[in-house]
């Protein structure tokens, strides 16, 4: 673990608070995806991002086409909570907490 871990934890889980509390009153949909095969993500440490991979028994990055059409379905269905998005033997997966 080192502080990326701590601050992302931290901002994620006031991120899916806020949505449970506003959800009360108004729709709310939360995605809360797992690595994404972005830039940043890209120029992270390749050792510490197999790593975390492995370490949450991610098979793969989730590809930003996989992750928009997961939101586009989601909107499109008016589906309102929390949503994981996560990979799982190289098949996509989207699955509300």
């Amino acid at each position: 673990k080192n502080e990326y871990n701590l601050c992302y934890s931290v901002s994620k889980a006031g991120l899916i608070f806020l949505s449970k509390s506003i959800n009360t009153t108004n729709k709310v949909i939360c995605i809360c995806p797992n690595w994404i095969d972005s830039d940043s993500t890209n120029n992270m440490d390749k050792n510490y991002l197999d790593k975390e991979l492995k370490r949450i028994n991610q098979s793969r990055l989730i590809t930003k086409e996989e992750l928009n059409k997961s939101i586009y379905k989601l909107i499109c269905d008016r589906e309102e909570g929390i949503y994981r998005i996560d990979v799982k033997g190289d098949k996509l997966w989207v699955v509300k907490e």
